[in-house]
């Protein structure tokens, strides 16, 4: 998903919700050519300073067409860090505003919330990030750059491959599901998790199998905050997302021991922004119980390293 940034011209906020115009003006235009109807309808702007803290949202976005445009003030040092936000639907009530110049890199951008009930975590939208960092602006000089929207989430994909030995299930069953454990909530403003205790999940993520008539289940796909920079994490010392699967076995939930204990698995890839993680599952009840576990990792789409882009 691509987003051309043409050109970019700047004007002052004076706190971090307005933008009002004041000082020597610029113009950006934003080119999305390439981005689909709803991720140009729901694009946002944030502006954070020259060190990196937050200065304001950019409200006066004009759109035509693929084409967004908006003013903004050359600033005090004519350096700026914009961030670049979208999803396919209207995130805007949901990102995290920082407190005026708040530092990007300790400020909470997003949090994943639980679903109604409060049991279960709810699943994560597909948030699109690009950071357009050390920009520099100069009056009345057009500034060229392009930028392209990455998932800041992954994908785990759970495949029911082959089963058997279980109470008959038609469509879903309350026993049949697949779980996410110790899931990240929290995404900072530089497109990093935060690891803090805190913004570990305590609530599954917790998804129903549901089958056809030919008692096929259809894929489980989770999506989950990604840290933009999770390829360097030690494995290690990375936090570990677990899975729990249950299946109905006698009018019990069964999670491959038996209806007592409740076993889960560590997966043994971090998930990676752009990246999917695909398990697939042979899950065997009565007589003969085992659930037998195969992971891999691809790329839900080619991945664009920014860095070179904004060289």
């Amino acid at each position: 998903m691509s987003l051309c940034v043409v050109s970019l011209f700047f004007l002052q906020a004076c706190n971090g919700d307005t933008d009002e115009t004041v000082g020597e003006k610029s113009n950006i235009t934003l080119d999305l050519r390439s981005a689909p109807i709803e991720i140009i309808n729901n694009a946002l702007l944030y502006v954070f300073d020259a060190n990196a803290n937050f200065h304001h949202r950019q409200l006066n976005v004009r759109q035509s067409g693929d084409i967004l445009s908006t003013d903004m003030e050359v600033g005090p040092t004519g350096i700026w860090n914009l961030v670049l936000l979208s999803c396919k639907s209207d995130i805007s009530g949901k990102i995290i505003l920082p407190e005026y110049n708040g530092a990007m890199h300790l400020s909470p951008m997003w949090r994943t919330g639980v679903k109604a009930g409060g049991e279960f975590l709810e699943q994560t939208p597909e948030l699109r990030y690009a950071p357009l960092m050390s920009t520099v602006i100069a009056a009345n000089t057009t500034t060229q750059k392009d930028a392209l929207l990455n998932r800041n989430v992954a994908m785990i994909r759970i495949i029911l491959k082959e089963y058997g030995g279980f109470d008959e299930v038609n469509g879903s069953h309350a026993y049949a599901y697949a779980e996410l454990l110790d899931v990240p909530t929290t995404l900072l403003w530089n497109g990093k998790l935060s690891l803090a205790p805190s913004e570990i999940s305590t609530k599954p993520l917790r998804e129903y199998f549901v089958f056809d008539a030919e008692g096929k289940a259809a894929a489980i796909e989770f999506i989950i905050p990604a840290d933009i920079e999770a390829q360097t994490f030690d494995p290690l010392t990375a936090n570990k997302i677990r899975l729990k699967v249950s299946m109905p076995m006698n009018g019990l939930p069964f999670y491959g021991q038996s209806p007592v204990s409740i076993p889960s698995t560590d997966i043994p890839f971090i998930p990676l922004p752009n990246g999917i993680i695909e398990i697939n599952l042979t899950f065997k009840g009565e007589p003969d119980t085992n659930l037998d576990v195969k992971v891999t990792a691809k790329e839900w789409e080619p991945y664009i390293d920014q860095t070179d882009i904004f060289n």
